[in-house]
């Protein structure tokens, strides 16, 4: 008899213990997934080519989003102000004085992941698609280790950075390097070997293929990074029937209608949140999500 209730309990234990797994927040949302990359610079730091320290530049980037404990990953956006690189800046303008043989620009390309995503970045593989009208002069990486093509930084080349222990903030920062020229752009692309830039979580088997839409870093010319438009995950409130990207608590706080964090703005979701009849609000939602589904 206590060999079988022995047995039930472990059974009921293991079953407890999977459901506990699958509703965790991490589980629900995916390792790495939404992930972008993503380029920046910040005026106010100039590149001196005396630094022969690599990491150097590594460690003057803004650090925006920390890193988290892992079973913290599912709460992310209540603890840290971290909006999915909305930040961060593409484009640089740098002006020259006299007997300057031109300007010379620092970015850096990052990794940047949804607030609503957990991280666990242990390899990241990506590449240059193309150099137009700069020259880079110089520079390095974040990762422990770091594979680069025999041309990188070139066209069409490619690198593998390593990070160990994995990274899990939400922006992480993977090269910087420093620009020389007039006017021109380095774009961002796919790791020329398979055609896609992916983040590793543990293991060459185990990986997310990042959303295609890829930077460019300019230089006295237009960059830019992803719009906050083209990214799956939207913080939708609606005032009437004009629907506005808002954090939830300052949607509520101005009398609008959260909505939620998996909604876009196109096609309007509000047509459908502002009833012409008595409903309850539970009923309004699954209507949205009826029409939504069509």
């Amino acid at each position: 008899m206590r060999t079988r209730i022995g047995k039930w309990m472990c059974l009921l234990l293991t079953v407890a213990g999977m459901l506990l797994v699958a509703s965790a927040p991490c589980a629900a949302m995916g390792s790495n997934e939404g992930g972008y990359l993503m380029v920046h610079c910040d005026p106010t730091l100039e590149y001196d080519p005396n630094i022969t320290d690599p990491a150097y530049y590594i460690d003057l980037f803004p650090e925006s989003c920390p890193e988290i404990a892992p079973d913290s990953c599912g709460y992310y956006r209540l603890m840290y102000d971290c909006h999915y690189g909305t930040a961060l800046e593409p484009t640089l303008e740098v002006q020259t004085g006299p007997g300057s043989l031109g300007p010379t620009g620092l970015f850096w390309v990052c990794a940047v992941f949804p607030d609503t995503t957990c991280v666990d970045l242990h390899i990241v593989e990506f590449g240059i698609e193309y150099i137009e009208g700069l020259e880079i002069l110089d520079w390095g990486h974040a990762g422990r280790y770091a594979y680069p093509h025999v041309e990188f930084p070139g066209d069409t080349t490619g690198i593998r950075i390593e990070f160990d222990p994995p990274r899990t903030s939400h922006v992480v920062p993977l090269i910087w390097f420093a620009a020389f020229g007039g006017n021109g752009r380095v774009w961002l692309g796919a790791y020329p070997i398979h055609g896609l830039v992916l983040f590793y979580m543990n293991g060459l088997d185990n990986h997310v293929k990042a959303l295609e839409s890829y930077p460019a870093a300019g230089l006295n010319m237009a960059g830019w990074n992803p719009r906050i438009s083209e990214l799956p995950f939207e913080r939708v409130c609606c005032f009437g029937y004009e629907c506005s990207i808002s954090e939830e608590l300052d949607c509520l706080a101005t009398g609008g209608v959260w909505v939620g964090w998996d909604v876009r703005c196109d096609p309007n979701p509000c047509d459908f949140l502002v009833p012409s009849q008595k409903r309850t609000w539970g009923g309004i939602k699954t209507i949205y999500r009826q029409v939504r589904g069509q």
